[in-house]
C-alpha cells in the first residue's frame, strides 16, 4: 500500500510558504510505461494547452489504428472512407482514457500526495497512454530515476508574460496570500528574490531555478524543449515536433490543422476548468504592463541563467534581447 501520512502531505503543501523555498522530494510511487509522457511546466506557461495537444495527437493516432484494424478485418473496401471520417473529428474519440482524469487536462503527480488510498494502485489503473503533468522542480521529482522514467515535454514561457498571468491567477484564486495589489511591486519582489507570498500555495517559487533544473537535465531524461511563444507563432511546426517526439507517424497539414482547431482556447473553455473566459494566452503582455525597471530586473536574471546553462537545449536569449 502506498498511503501518505498527513505529516508528509503538510510538509510538501507548505514548502512554498514565504521564507521556505527549500526543495521537497515528491515521492510518488509510479512505475512508468514506455508510452507515458510527463508535461513539466512552471505555472501559467501553457500546461493545459500542451496536455490537450498531446491528448489530441494520441486520440488521432489511436483512432486511426483502431478503426484501421477493425475496418480492414470487417470491411476492407471501406477502410479509406472510415479513416477519413475518423480523422476529421479527432476530439470525438472518447473511449480511450488518455489523462489522469478525462476532460480535465490530467492531474499533477504531486497532487497524489493528498490522495487517500493506494496511490500506486490508482496510477496503475489509468489506461495507457498516460499523460502526466508536474509543477515540481526537476530536483524534486523523486518519482523519476535512471531506470524508471518517461518522456518529458518541458514548456517555458517568457517570464515577463508569465508573471503577468501568474499575478492575475493568484489574485483571483489566492487573494489572501498576496502581499501587494500592484503588479509592478509583485514583479519587483518576485524577481528581486524577496517575499511576495504568505501562507501556503503549493507550486514552485523561483522561475529561474525551476527552469535551470530542467535545462541542465542532470539525469539525461529524454526531454523535448518547447517555447510557449513557438506554440503561439509556429504552431504547425511545434505540434509536428511534439508528434515526432511522441513517436507517432507524421501528420499531413490537414491533420495538424484539425489538431490546432481541437486545441484552440475557444474549444478548451468548454472542457477544461483551467481555461476560463478570460484566458487568452497572450504573448508580449509583459512589455506593456511592466515598468522599465521591472523588465530590466527580469532580463538581468534571465541573462544570468543563460550564462550558467548556455543555450544548447533551448535558446532563451530572445527573452532579454
Amino acid at each position: 500500500m502506498a498511503d501518505f501520512a498527513e505529516a508528509e502531505k503538510k510538509t510538501w503543501s507548505t514548502a512554498r510558504s514565504a521564507g521556505d523555498n527549500s526543495l521537497k522530494p515528491v515521492n510518488i510511487p509510479i512505475k512508468f510505461r514506455p508510452d507515458d509522457v510527463l508535461v513539466a511546466t512552471f505555472p501559467r506557461s501553457g500546461t493545459t494547452w500542451t496536455i490537450e495537444i498531446v491528448r489530441q495527437l494520441h486520440l488521432h493516432h489511436l483512432s486511426n489504428t483502431t478503426h484501421h484494424l477493425s475496418n480492414t478485418t470487417q470491411h476492407p473496401s471501406n477502410t479509406t472512407q472510415h479513416l477519413s471520417n475518423t480523422t476529421h473529428h479527432p476530439s470525438n474519440t472518447t473511449h480511450h482514457h488518455l489523462t489522469m482524469e478525462e476532460g480535465k487536462g490530467g492531474e499533477f503527480l504531486e497532487e497524489y500526495l493528498f490522495r487517500d488510498g493506494d496511490v500506486e494502485e490508482m496510477l496503475e489503473a489509468v489506461q495507457s497512454p498516460r499523460i502526466l503533468k508536474t509543477h515540481a522542480y526537476y530536483e524534486e521529482c523523486a518519482f523519476l530515476s535512471s531506470d524508471n522514467h518517461c518522456k518529458i515535454i518541458f514548456v517555458v514561457r517568457d517570464p515577463k508574460d508569465m508573471i503577468c498571468s501568474l499575478f492575475g491567477d493568484i489574485k483571483g484564486r489566492f487573494a489572501d496570500h498576496v502581499t501587494t495589489d500592484n503588479l509592478q511591486d509583485f514583479t519587483d519582489n518576485y524577481f528581486g528574490e524577496k517575499v511576495y507570498l504568505h501562507g501556503s500555495i503549493p507550486g514552485p517559487a523561483d522561475w529561474c531555478s525551476f527552469t535551470e533544473g530542467y535545462l541542465t537535465n542532470t539525469h539525461n531524461y529524454p526531454t523535448l524543449y518547447v517555447k510557449y511563444e513557438d506554440l503561439k507563432q509556429e504552431t504547425e511546426a511545434t505540434i509536428s515536433k511534439i508528434n515526432t517526439f511522441l513517436g507517432h507517424p507524421s501528420l499531413t497539414p490537414g491533420e495538424i490543422g484539425r489538431v490546432i482547431e481541437a486545441t484552440s482556447f475557444d474549444k478548451m473553455r468548454g472542457t477544461h476548468k483551467e481555461v476560463s473566459a478570460n484566458t487568452v494566452g497572450e504573448s508580449g503582455a509583459g512589455k506593456t504592463k511592466l515598468t522599465p525597471e521591472n523588465i530590466a530586473a527580469v532580463d538581468r536574471r534571465v541573462r544570468d541563467l543563460v550564462g550558467r546553462v548556455g543555450h544548447g537545449q533551448m535558446d532563451l536569449r530572445s527573452y532579454f534581447e
